[in-house]
């Protein structure tokens, strides 16, 4: 009978032991995604996503990730990122990576999923494994087109020459030229959004027609190839801003 009473007693003793080292040891995974790009008016956005949600964007958008253990001091952490096109699934992913924090570019029209998976050994050697949901990141389609005239003349309506539409745009080059074939602007990516104020060497050009010629690729694989002549009307001034200018 005292056997079987110090028996039970050490069987006893080894679960609360257990329950309370795994109430102490029970680690967890959390996960930070950010995206980054420029909206479509060239301002750069960070717009965090949480897990099992999901964001739409212009491309192209950097995916930023970081895994994030909870109640894992002194453990062994292990993580998987997988980011994938939601259509082939998370068992195909276009990328694969073994760190707790990775980047990466999206460039083409598409849903793409991003999901953690995880194991953690505590110090007592309990292992857990597990996976978070995916977060879902939605390329919007491309757009480009552009004015046909502009007025650089300081009334505050059309001094500068922008695209009236500009998405998802993940290639582009172009220039303006006078009629003697001289580039008096370049347009890239990083100046798009800037425009062309109509100046040459820091002086306003003539009033007249000048060739806009732009390429450009969007996320889906678009091109775009515009060559038209686009009007610099300075002597343009609306009625609004006239009868300001008059009442000073």
């Amino acid at each position: 009978m005292r056997r079987f009473f110090l028996i039970f007693l050490i069987i006893v003793f080894g679960l609360i032991n257990s329950i309370v080292i795994c109430a102490d040891e029970v680690p967890d995974m959390s996960a930070i995604i950010y995206c980054q790009y420029a909206d479509s008016t060239g301002i750069m956005k960070t717009d965090s996503v949480k897990i099992g949600s999901s964001i739409v964007c212009e491309a192209p958008v950097t995916v930023y990730c970081e895994a994030v253990p909870l109640n894992a001091e002194g453990a062994t952490v292990s993580c998987e990122w997988r980011l994938y096109n939601v259509k082939d699934g998370n068992e195909h992913p276009i990328i694969d990576r073994f760190e707790d924090k990775i980047d990466y570019t999206i460039t083409d029209f598409g849903s793409y999923g991003v999901k953690l998976f995880y194991q953690i050994i505590t110090p007592s050697g309990y292992i857990y494994t597990g996976e978070t949901d995916s977060a879902i990141v939605t390329i919007k389609e491309s757009e480009l087109a552009c004015p046909n005239a502009f007025s650089p003349n300081g009334d505050g309506q059309n001094d500068v020459f922008r695209m009236t539409k500009l998405q998802s745009i993940v290639e582009l080059e172009g220039e303006i030229y006078n009629r003697w074939g001289q580039v008096l602007h370049t347009f890239t990516l990083d100046n798009i959004n800037e425009g062309w104020d109509g100046k040459q060497n820091g002086k306003y050009v003539k009033d007249g027609g000048y060739l806009l010629r732009i390429h450009a690729k969007g996320s889906e694989g678009k091109e775009y190839n515009i060559r038209k002549v686009i009007n610099v009307l300075k002597g343009y001034r609306n009625e609004e801003s006239e009868g300001q200018g008059n009442s000073q």
